[in-house]
C-alpha cells in the first residue's frame, strides 16, 4: 500500500508546482475520512486539488455519486447544496429533498468560500461534517462522504457563530502563490493530467486501511508527547480563547496518526506522525508558527532524550519495588546496592521509562545470580562506580531500548550488550560501552554515544544509523559502521577494524598508547635483527608521539580496512605504530577506497613492524595523505609512497587537499623548532577548527613530543555544557529529519 500511495501522490502532482505537501495532506485526510480546509488567495489551485482528490478514489458507478463542487455566497440556498424539495413528497405533506447528485450523496465534495454561506446551510453542514448524517426532513440520511474539502480566502477567526463549523476541519493548510524561483516551471509545455486507474484507491482498500488502523498501537512515549504538546498549547494560549482545543479534535488527531502509521506500513505510531499536528492545532493563522514551535520543541526534546523525559508525569504506573523514589525525573528511583540494581531485571520496573539514580559505589563481584537486564528508561550513575573483578565477561545492561545511560563509571564490566534508539553519555569503562559480539541481535542501531571513555573499544560489534561524538577508545571504535556520523573521537589503535559505509568521519585522532622507554618497545621484537632495526626506528618515531605498538594482524588501515559507499573522511590526524602481518597489504588510511571522499587529513607518523617472513622489518612513513599525483616526487613528504595511502581505489573516489604550495613533512610535524603558529596556519588552510574541535598541546619533554593537535572535549569529564547541548540539538534535528524522510506524508 505504501508504494501504491507514493505512486498515487506522484500522479496527483502531475503538472503542479509547489503543491506536493498540500496534495499529501489532502490525500491523508481523505483516507482518514476527515475534512480539510485550504486557505489562500484566489488562483492558487484549491479547486483543482479537490478535483484531483476525487479522481484518486475508484468510482462506485455513476460519476454523480463521486464528486460535488459549489461556490458559496451569502445568497446561496440549501437547495443548491442539498438538493431541491421533492414535489411528490410535498403533495403528501412531507418535507423531503431529492438529494441524488448533491452533497449528501457523494464521496468527495468541494465547497469554495464556505464561511460566506447562509446559516441554514452551515447548520446542516455540522452533522454532515462530524457524524456524516443529513437530516432530510423527518428522516436521518447517512452520508457516504469521505472528505469535504473546503476553501476560503480568509479564516472566520472573528465570527464566533462559525467556530463550531471551523472546528470540524481537522487539517488546515495555507496555499500561497508560487515562489519567484519556481515560476519558470510555468513555461514548460503543459501536461494533460490523467489519473492512472490502477492507482485509484478502492472501497475495499479503504476498509482494509480502517481495519488495520484500529489495531495500531500508540506507544506510551508518543501518547505522552502528544499530551505534553496539548498541555504546552493550553499554557501558551491560555489568554487566547480562539485557540482552545476540543476533545473532539484530540480524538480525530489520534485517528489521523493511526492512518498515517498504517499507510507507512507500520503497526505503531512513531514520532514522525506527531509532526502532522502542525496542521491540526491552530485556529488563527497568526498562531500557526507558534504551534509549529511548540511541536518542534517537544519532538526535539524527545529525540535528544529518546524517551522524551516524560515518563510517569501524566500517567504513573503502580509498580511493586523496595526502591526509594517514584521514578520521576525530579524524584527518581534510587540505586544504592547490587540488590537494588538487580530489581531492574523486572520488566515492570526496568522497561517502563522510569528514571533511576545511583547513590553509592556498588561492587557486583559477588553477585551469583546475575540476571539479564533489558532496560528502557533513564539511568544516571551520578559518577558512581560499578566494580566487578570476576572472570566472566559481563555487561550491566543486556540491552537498551529508547534509553539514556549517563554519568556511569564501570570498572571491570561493560555498560551494555547492545542497544536500539538509545544514548550513552559521559560514561567510563575499563571494558566496552557495548560488548555483545556473538549474538545475532548484537547491533547498535540509532544510538548516540557522547563523551565516553572505553579502555578496550566503544563497540565490540557493529554500529548502524548512529552518532558517535567526542569519545576515547582503546583499540578501536567498532568493527563496522554504516549510515552514521563520527566526530571528535580518538582511538589508540585504529578507528574501525573492518568497513565504513556511507558514514562521515571528521576531526578524529588515531594515536597509539604512551610508552616512555625503548625497553617497552623492545619487548615487542623477537629477533635480534628486529632489535637492531629498532634503534634507528625509535630515533625517528619517538620524535612524534612516544608510543608503543598496536598489534593486530588483521588490520589494514588506520581509519578502516574498507571505506565504501559515499563515506567522507576529513580533518583527521593519524599517527600510529603497528605490527602487521604484511605491510604491503596496509593502506595508511584504508586498504580499499570506493565511491568515497578523503580530504584534508594528516598523517603525522606511522611505523610498521612486519611479523612475517619477508624480512621487511621496520619502516616509517611521515607526511600527509592527500598527495596530488601531479606533484613532483621531490616535493612529496619524506618516506611516503602513494601506494601506502590505499592499495585499491575506485576512480570515482576523491582524494585531494586544498593545499597546493604547503605540505606537511618531517620538519613541520617532527621538529619542535618549528613554531606552532606556522603549523597551525597550514592546518587552518585545510579547514581545521582550532576554536571548537582541536587545540595545540606542548609536551613538557619536547625531545619526545613536540607540539601537536589534540582534541577538545574528549571523553567523560571534558564536556562543555553549551557545546554538548548544541550537539544534542543538532543530532535531534538530524534524527527527526531522517525519520520524516521515511514518512510519505511529510
Amino acid at each position: 500500500m505504501k508504494q501504491k500511495l507514493e505512486a498515487l501522490i506522484t500522479n496527483l502532482n502531475q503538472g503542479l508546482v509547489e503543491r506536493d505537501q498540500t496534495i499529501k495532506l489532502a490525500l491523508l485526510t481523505l483516507l482518514a475520512g476527515e475534512n480539510i480546509l485550504l486557505v489562500g488567495p484566489p488562483g492558487t489551485g484549491k479547486s483543482l486539488i479537490a478535483r484531483r482528490m476525487a479522481s484518486g478514489l475508484a468510482s462506485k458507478g455513476e460519476p454523480s455519486n463521486d464528486y460535488f463542487e459549489y461556490l458559496l455566497t451569502k445568497f446561496s440556498t440549501p437547495e443548491e447544496i442539498f438538493g431541491p424539495l421533492s414535489i411528490s413528497e410535498l403533495k403528501q405533506d412531507r418535507f423531503k429533498r431529492n438529494t441524488q447528485g448533491y452533497l449528501p450523496t457523494v464521496t468527495t465534495a468541494f465547497l469554495d468560500e464556505i464561511f460566506k454561506s447562509s446559516s441554514s446551510i452551515l447548520n446542516a453542514l455540522l452533522t454532515i461534517l462530524n457524524e456524516r448524517i443529513y437530516h432530510n426532513g423527518a428522516e436521518t440520511q447517512e452520508v457516504p462522504l469521505r472528505s469535504l474539502i473546503a476553501a476560503s480566502n480568509e479564516l472566520p477567526t472573528e465570527q464566533a457563530e462559525l467556530s463550531a463549523l471551523y472546528d470540524r476541519f481537522l487539517v488546515r493548510v495555507f496555499i500561497d502563490y508560487v515562489q519567484d524561483a519556481s515560476r519558470k516551471q510555468f513555461f514548460k509545455p503543459a501536461e494533460t493530467f490523467q489519473i492512472k486507474p490502477e492507482l485509484c484507491i478502492t472501497a475495499t482498500e479503504l476498509e482494509q486501511i480502517a481495519s488495520a488502523a484500529a489495531k495500531v498501537e500508540i506507544p506510551e512515549l508518543i501518547a505522552n508527547t502528544i499530551l505534553s504538546i496539548w498541555a504546552e498549547h493550553k499554557e501558551v494560549f491560555k489568554e487566547d480563547r480562539r485557540e482552545e482545543l476540543s476533545d473532539r479534535r484530540l480524538t480525530k488527531v489520534i485517528q489521523l496518526l493511526r492512518i498515517s502509521a498504517v499507510t507507512n506500513g507500520r503497526d505503531k505510531v512513531d514520532l514522525s506522525e506527531v509532526f502532522l499536528l502542525k496542521d491540526c492545532l491552530w485556529n488563527h493563522q497568526d498562531n500557526a508558527k507558534q504551534v509549529m514551535a511548540i511541536i518542534s520543541k517537544e519532538l526535539q526534546e524527545v529525540t535528544i532524550n529518546f524517551a522524551g523525559e516524560l515518563t510517569a508525569d501524566f500517567n504513573q504506573k503502580t509498580v511493586k519495588t523496595t526502591l526509594k523514589g517514584k521514578g520521576l525525573k525530579n524524584d527518581p528511583f534510587l540505586i544504592a546496592s547490587a540488590s537494588d540494581f538487580m530489581e531492574l531485571s523486572n520488566s515492570e520496573l526496568g522497561m517502563q521509562n522510569y528514571f533511576f539514580k545511583q547513590t553509592e559505589d556498588i561492587d557486583i563481584s559477588n553477585v551469583k545470580d546475575w540476571k539479564k537486564i533489558n532496560f528502557k528508561g533513564y539511568y544516571d550513575g551520578d559518577y558512581h562506580t560499578f566494580l566487578y573483578n570476576g572472570s566472566y565477561d559481563r555487561s550491566l545492561f543486556f540491552s537498551l531500548d529508547e534509553s539514556t545511560i549517563s554519568n556511569l563509571l564501570a570498572n571491570g564490566v561493560s555498560i551494555a550488550g547492545f542497544g536500539f534508539n538509545s544514548a550513552v553519555e559521559s560514561c567510563k569503562t575499563t571494558k566496552y560501552i557495548f560488548s555483545n559480539k556473538d549474538d545475532d541481535l548484537s547491533i547498535i542501531k540509532n544510538c548516540n554515544i557522547l563523551n565516553c571513555n572505553a579502555v578496550l573499544s566503544l563497540a565490540k560489534s557493529d554500529i548502524l544509523d548512529s552518532s558517535i561524538l567526542n569519545n576515547a577508545a582503546g583499540n578501536y571504535i567498532s568493527i563496522n559502521i554504516t549510515n552514521s556520523y563520527v566526530e571528535g573521537c580518538q582511538s589508540t589503535g585504529v578507528l574501525f577494524l573492518d568497513t565504513v559505509k556511507n558514514t562521515c568521519i571528521t576531526n578524529c585522532l588515531v594515536k597509539t598508547k604512551n610508552s616512555n622507554s625503548k625497553e617497552s618497545l623492545s619487548n615487542l621484537f623477537n629477533s635480534d635483527n628486529e632489535k637492531d632495526e629498532l634503534e634507528g626506528f625509535y630515533d625517528i618515531y619517538s620524535d612524534y608521539n612516544n608510543t608503543s605498538f598496536f598489534i593486530d594482524n588483521n588490520i589494514s588501515g588506520l581509519v578502516a580496512k574498507n571505506i565504501l559507499e559515499k563515506s567522507l573522511v576529513e580533518k583527521c590526524y593519524l599517527s600510529s605504530c603497528i605490527k602487521v602481518k604484511d605491510a604491503s597489504d596496509f593502506g595508511l588510511v584504508a586498504n580499499n577506497l570506493s565511491f568515497s571522499k578523503v580530504v584534508n587529513n594528516v598523517i603525522g607518523g606511522v611505523g610498521f613492524l612486519n611479523s612475517g617472513d619477508s624480512g621487511r622489518g621496520i619502516f616509517g612513513a611521515i607526511g600527509y595523505i592527500n598527495i596530488p599525483s601531479s606533484r613532483p616526487k621531490s616535493e612529496r613528504p619524506l618516506n611516503i609512497e602513494e601506494r601506502l595511502v590505499f592499495n585499491e581505489m575506485e576512480s570515482s573516489s576523491i582524494v585531494e587537499t586544498n593545499i597546493i604550495n604547503n605540505y606537511f613533512n618531517l620538519d613541520v610535524f617532527a621538529r619542535s623548532r618549528i613554531k606552532p603558529n606556522v603549523t597551525l596556519s597550514i592546518l587552518e588552510e585545510l579547514g581545521w577548527d582550532f576554536n571548537d574541535s582541536w587545540e595545540w598541546k606542548e609536551d613538557e619533554n619536547k625531545m619526545l613530543n613536540p607540539e601537536m593537535p589534540i582534541l577538545r572535549y574528549l571523553g567523560a569529564g571534558n564536556e562543555n555544557p553549551d557545546r554538548l547541548k548544541a550537539k544534542k540539538e543538532k543530532l535531534a534535528s538530524n534524527s527527526l529529519a531522517d525519520l520524516f524522510k521515511l514518512n510519505i506524508w511529510l
